[in-house]
């Protein structure tokens, strides 16, 4: 007999795996099972932020959430989380499966206490999981981490044998790579610890559209604070493709208008993600629309001209967050890589492109191919370049493992042809 309710209890300092092993657990139960299992996460009064912790995931609510989420939402149907969140044992009903997140570090002692003896009196036939920081388990299995920091899939599985206690069925097995995948080097502008302990998607994205594709991505992180100008551009021209991703780093912002720039040079493959899109946008105006002094209104205000201005001078909300609608211009080769007319994404920027140049940008041949509401430009492409594309808001969030992110994918399959 599955059981009906299973707590994981856990110490995690890291943001990028807070809630992992319980949504990778849900997952596999309701697959397993059958059974419509939900998701409960447990907070006190006086939660304890984890050391690093921000709030960039955008959650199907439209708020921000902590980047942990994420791996709750690549579960369909995902729950949400004020739905999830329990601050006290009455609000949990004992009639529905449910997996239970309990960590140790957010809680603190007094109240990591008080919920255990809570938990364990209101759910006497649970199970407990406690997984330390190594992965190890106290029902004997050891969970491990793929090279793009989601966890494998056959540990899980057999965590849920113990669960469920029958081992002769089997759970959905991981695609197969082919038998000699191609190795395709990656370079990500920015920190690797930020990517590996902070913000899980753009590693767990890039490894989903890896699988799709049939490839391992060799990633390679390069920071603004860490390289020489050498280092940089030794980094950059040995490396198949480029990733800008977002973030609110924006030390990084030179770097990356850098590396966008040796991109167009060197004709890299360099996918933009947010702030990523704002900054290679930023190189094409200066590299090939002669624009040589533009730079963004958020970095540098006094900068002529300005690529990315606030969102309210142009008559649209301050804060534009959200999953969005985006519309693909008919014929752009952004409807070709998405493959549809509309697409949804998630949103979160202050700042978007400036309708004042935008039309010198597409008579040098950039390509606006996405546009919000208000006519914002939600992605940009350049056609003339093996692959410059950017996305305004964060593909990497809505990426699944059964369904990546179709930028994510075409990236990867462009990179693979060089």
């Amino acid at each position: 007999m599955p059981a009906r309710t299973v707590i994981v209890e856990h110490s995690t300092e890291s943001p990028a795996r807070d809630f992992q092993v319980a949504a990778s657990l849900l997952a596999a139960l309701r697959r397993r099972t059958g059974m419509s299992y939900r998701f409960v996460r447990v907070t006190g009064a006086d939660d304890i932020a984890l050391p690093g912790e921000t709030r960039e995931y955008v959650a199907r609510s439209g708020s921000l959430v902590p980047n942990g989420w994420f791996w709750v939402e690549r579960i369909c149907p995902p729950p949400d989380l004020s739905q999830a969140r329990h601050v006290s044992d009455r609000t949990l009903s004992q009639n529905q499966p449910s997996i239970v997140s309990i960590n140790r570090r957010t809680l603190g002692a007094a109240s990591f206490r008080a919920w255990q003896r809570a938990l364990e009196e209101h759910f006497a036939a649970a199970r407990w999981v406690s997984v330390n920081d190594d992965g190890a388990t106290t029902v004997g299995v050891a969970l491990e981490l793929d090279r793009y920091g989601r966890l494998e899939v056959s540990p899980v599985s057999r965590l849920v044998d113990q669960l469920v206690g029958d081992p002769t069925t089997t759970d959905v097995a991981p695609v197969a790579p082919p038998a000699t995948p191609q190795t395709t080097r990656i370079v990500v502008v920015g920190e690797r610890a930020y990517h590996e302990y902070a913000y899980p998607a753009v590693r767990a994205s890039l490894g989903d559209a890896a699988d799709a594709v049939g490839c391992i991505v060799e990633l390679r992180f390069v920071s603004a604070h860490r390289a020489t100008q050498a280092e940089w551009r030794k980094a950059l021209t040995d490396a198949d493709g480029i990733v800008l991703p977002g973030g609110n780093d924006m030390q990084q912002v030179e770097a990356q208008i850098t590396a966008a720039t040796i991109a167009l040079e060197e004709r890299i493959p360099v996918l933009g993600l947010c702030l990523g899109m704002q900054t290679m946008v930023t190189a094409f105006a200066r590299q090939i629309a002669g624009m040589h002094g533009a730079h963004l209104e958020e970095t540098n205000p006094e900068a002529q001209p300005l690529t990315f201005r606030r969102l309210h001078q142009g008559g649209l909300a301050a804060h534009r967050i959200g999953i969005r609608q985006t519309r693909l211009v008919e014929g752009s080769l952004l409807e070709r890589l998405y493959g549809r007319h509309e697409w949804q994404d998630r949103m979160n920027h202050r700042f978007a492109l400036d309708r004042g140049i935008a039309q010198r940008l597409v008579d040098h041949g950039l390509e606006i191919g996405a546009l919000g509401e208000g006519d914002v430009a939600d992605a940009i492409a350049w056609p003339d370049h093996p692959f410059f594309v950017g996305a305004q808001g964060h593909p990497e969030q809505s990426s699944t493992s059964e369904q990546p992110h179709p930028l994510v994918v075409a990236f990867l399959q462009e990179v693979q042809g060089r």
